[in-house]
């Protein structure tokens, strides 16, 4: 594992800084020891070789762990089977066996699908960091493509996607044109 500083594409976008506190508890996220993920989404305008943060989120890990202890088991049966069957974590793991620590190899392609970010509409970014720091610890960085996250929301059970989006009402400031992802009519017909 290798430790780095956070870098900047993993900031808050409302403060350009690191994120401080947990979406969920406000635990205090910069302080020593605390470790916690983060994700950011993004919609990316190809005509105009534009990106945009359309939402974002830093969980430390107990929120996160509660988060995941709320979908159901169903969810978490097939989430699990679809990371099992699609996630490349061995080019991660080769990534840092070769202690190759360059942000943009990690996260230029879909951990999933071999899908670039500037060939999807909109994609997704995971960090695991403690403090003010950054790790660099197989599967973390990684990316997902809008194919990916669009088959991971299919897998959901009505249960699981109450309990996102609740989360999403209550701690997100979300785009409304985005909403509709997790909208039980369009993905449990």
């Amino acid at each position: 594992m290798k430790i780095a500083r956070i870098p900047e594409i993993f900031f808050n976008s409302k403060t350009n800084s690191p994120f401080e506190e947990c979406l969920i508890c406000n635990k205090k996220l910069l302080q020593v020891g605390c470790e916690y993920l983060a994700m950011k989404s993004y919609r990316y305008y190809r005509e105009f070789n534009k990106k945009d943060v359309t939402y974002e989120l830093a969980l430390c890990y107990k929120c996160h762990e509660m988060l995941y202890e709320s979908f159901s088991e169903e969810s978490k049966a097939s989430l699990d089977k679809y990371w099992k069957k699609h996630f490349k974590y061995s080019r991660q793991k080769k990534l840092m066996d070769s202690n190759n620590y360059n942000l943009d190899e990690w996260i230029s392609r879909c951990a999933c699908k071999a899908i670039e970010w500037n060939n999807t509409t909109s994609f997704h970014i995971y960090g695991d960091f403690v403090s003010d720091k950054m790790k660099f610890e197989a599967p973390f960085p990684y990316m997902l493509s809008e194919e990916v996250f669009d088959d991971i929301v299919n897998l959901l059970s009505n249960h699981t996607i109450d309990s996102l989006t609740k989360l999403f009402e209550i701690y997100i400031d979300f785009p409304p044109q985005f909403k509709s992802i997790f909208s039980k009519s369009i993905i449990h017909k």
